[in-house]
């Protein structure tokens, strides 16, 4: 071995006479080798930003992120040069001093104990071979540094070392080293941390501070002492820092941010995976800018944990069980439930926030998007808006009474409502506002479900919908995502809204790979559309509107709990048979939310979780944050709707001092042209009702 390493002397003291005579076109070395090095494209980690430009995720094979020289400053560049190769700015590719006292050390000692190699033909080593242990490789490693060092500035390889070289802890490059140490760019590094950073490619594990802070210490001590003998520092800068050893803080952007935004960026690696391919995301160092809201993702997560804690609480004290003594369920048992919530942008359609779950440590299926469940009367709505289409109004009467219908699949089917109660003829506004089933049936009945699913379709709902009337109560799965969508769009003047995770994706050299990205394109089986799909028209998504703030704010709504917010705002409650799913879906003018709460494993929540109790304060609790900062805002009346004050009850017009009375949205036509003055009034009109066949 040794007398192999002398021999390898011999061969770099010839190679230095002749070495200056090569050419590219004399080298024996294929010419592919160099041109990597030339255009050098490591494989980088594409980095995931909010809408602020905050980063919350990373895609990658080995976590790296590419500096440019511009952001190195000098004591960093120096640091390294002291520690690794002190006469690297004045040799040629090969130390020949330093191979000669290595060799000489070498022998001495009877062991390899020293080594020579430059900085540049470490470079070379990293991107260019592999790491075998062999003559013929270092022979060929020490020509290729000659090779580099005629058509590489001292820069530009000192630079494609920093950027290649394994700090431990994951990180590769300098870019993440400085985040991953110390929580912050290469440009904000001072001098301790840069003699630490500086001494840990030799041996990354060895001296990494968080697990052998010992060794990362004498480590960086014989950095600044090497930069004080080659005159890079001063005595002043080296008794300095020496006296102030760095504190290793993490990442800037925080393992909390990551992990409060983990099933978004989930959701935002499997789009990405279909729309630009693995290799790219993992390696390509790509920018990828999504609409997500930081801050109000925080909110959601916490919201959305608070509440599930609270009913994980109710519900052990129900069943029997002991709460933890903080009142927080224990999140290692799988039998409590689970929770989703997605927030959008109206506007735009933007993913502000999404919440898949409760800790996605636990469980990485996102609930939001990738699950479906029944949504109980959260569906109602989208039969309101049939009804309204087909010439009903909020005034018009509907007839809760017993009913018994056929169903091919169950047989013989008695939908019961909430309370087991039948309140007989009322206005649509009051069956919405207190959920009223057997009302809601009866009205999709006289619509007709077809119209309904048509409805549906228009407003964005792509999962499979039943088309029997067990529809009008959400008898058929649907995404949180989706319904949350389609009540966005009444928000939105009935255009449909297309949910939006990314804003936009640029590769390494900053060209756009996609402007935009929409979530219907990734879980729709269809291609999609140069034209979107029309909604609902603005006057019809105004009078939905209406009635969904009846849902709120009637005596007797099933969302009263909203009003807590003290701002206009627009929503419905929705329960499942059993109490096994738990739905509110609302919106303000700006921003619509939907949350969900059950089992994974669909069972009781308990025997009063409804959706009003179960999820509406999970909502209230986020909307709270969402909105505390925007004005309040009412929602815009366009050209074509009629506004009357009419009463609830009797479905006629009504004066100012009505209790029961409040000003309500109409389509022109459908309006009530009558006030109330005599009691056969209401009696004519439920007579009418019935002569048309309800």
């Amino acid at each position: 071995m040794l007398f192999g390493g002398l021999l390898f002397v011999v061969l770099l003291l010839a190679l230095v006479t002749v070495g200056p005579g090569f050419d590219s076109g004399s080298s024996p070395f294929e010419s592919d080798s160099l041109d990597r090095l030339l255009d050098y494209r490591p494989p980088a980690a594409s980095l995931v930003f909010d809408r602020d430009g905050r980063e919350i995720g990373q895609f990658f094979v080995q976590r790296r992120r590419l500096v440019s020289w511009d952001d190195i400053p000098e004591h960093v560049a120096q640091a390294f040069v002291a520690s690794e190769d002190a006469r690297f700015f004045q040799h040629g590719g090969l130390d020949f001093a330093a191979v000669l006292r290595a060799a000489w050390a070498n022998l001495r000692g009877g062991r390899i104990r020293q080594g020579a190699s430059t900085i540049t033909q470490q470079t070379v080593r990293n991107v260019l071979l592999t790491p075998e242990r062999s003559w013929a490789r270092k022979f060929r490693e020490a020509m290729l540094a000659l090779e580099v060092e005629r058509h590489l500035d001292k820069n530009q390889i000192l630079l494609i070392y920093l950027n290649q070289i394994y700090f431990g802890n994951g990180s590769f490059g300098i870019g993440d080293a400085a985040e991953s140490y110390f929580g912050k760019s290469v440009s904000q590094l001072d001098l301790s941390e840069a003699a630490l950073l500086a001494g840990l490619p030799q041996r990354p594990t060895a001296y990494a501070p968080n697990h052998n802070p010992e060794a990362a210490e004498a480590r960086r001590r014989y950095v600044l002492d090497q930069m004080l003998a080659r005159g890079f520092i001063d005595r002043e800068a080296h008794q300095r820092a020496l006296a102030n050893p760095p504190s290793i803080r993490g990442r800037a952007y925080g393992s909390r941010s990551l992990e409060v935004a983990e099933h978004f960026t989930e959701s935002v690696r499997r789009e990405l995976v279909d729309r630009v391919g693995s290799v790219r995301l993992y390696r390509g160092g790509l920018r990828i800018e999504t609409t997500l809201d930081l801050e109000l993702q925080r909110e959601a997560r916490a919201a959305v944990r608070r509440g599930i804690d609270a009913l994980s609480q109710r519900y052990e004290l129900a069943e029997g069980g002991a709460a933890d003594p903080d009142g927080s369920a224990q999140r290692a048992r799988t039998a409590l439930p689970e929770g989703a919530l997605v927030s959008l942008d109206v506007a735009s359609g933007d993913v502000l926030a999404m919440v898949g779950g409760y800790d996605f440590e636990h469980s990485e299926f996102n609930r939001a998007v990738q699950a479906r469940r029944q949504p109980g009367s959260a569906f109602k709505p989208l039969v309101y808006a049939a009804a309204i289409e087909s010439g009903y109004s909020q005034a018009s009467f509907v007839i809760d009474s017993p009913t018994v219908l056929f169903d091919t699949h169950s047989g013989v089917w008695r939908p019961r409502n909430y309370g087991r109660r039948f309140r007989g003829w009322l206005t649509m506004r009051r069956a919405l506002a207190q959920s009223v089933n057997n009302a809601t049936i009866r009205l999709a009945q006289r619509v007709g479900i077809d119209r309904v699913v048509d409805v549906a379709r228009r407003l964005g709902i792509q999962s499979d919908l039943n088309a029997n009337l067990s529809l009008a109560l959400g008898s058929s799965e649907v995404s949180l995502l989706e319904l949350t969508g389609a009540y966005a769009a009444f928000a939105d003047g009935g255009r449909p809204v297309r949910p939006r995770l990314i804003r936009r994706v640029l590769d390494r050299d900053g060209a756009v790979l996609i402007a935009d990205s929409h979530l219907d394109e990734l879980e729709s089986d269809s291609e999609p559309t140069e034209t979107p799909t029309p909604g609902v028209s603005p006057q019809v998504a105004r009078v939905m509107t209406d009635l969904l703030q009846a849902a709120i704010f009637e005596p007797g709504a099933t969302g009263a709990r909203a009003r807590q917010l003290g701002r206009p705002v627009a929503g419905k409650t929705g329960t499942t048979n059993g109490n096994r799913d738990a739905w509110f879906v609302g919106y303000s003018p700006e921003v619509a939310t939907g949350v969900w709460v059950g089992f994974d494993r669909p069972r009781s929540l308990g025997p009063h979780a409804t959706g009003g109790r179960a999820a509406l304060p999970i909502w209230v609790d986020y909307m709270a944050k969402a909105l505390e900062s925007r004005p309040p805002l009412d929602f815009a009346t366009p050209e074509g709707v009629v506004l009357a004050r009419v009463n609830s009850r009797t479905g006629l017009l009504s004066g100012p001092n009505d209790a029961h009375a409040s000003w309500q949205a109409f389509l022109p036509g459908t309006e009530p042209t009558r006030f109330r003055s005599r009691s056969r009034d209401l009696r004519d009109a439920r007579y009418a009702l019935r002569m048309d066949g309800f």
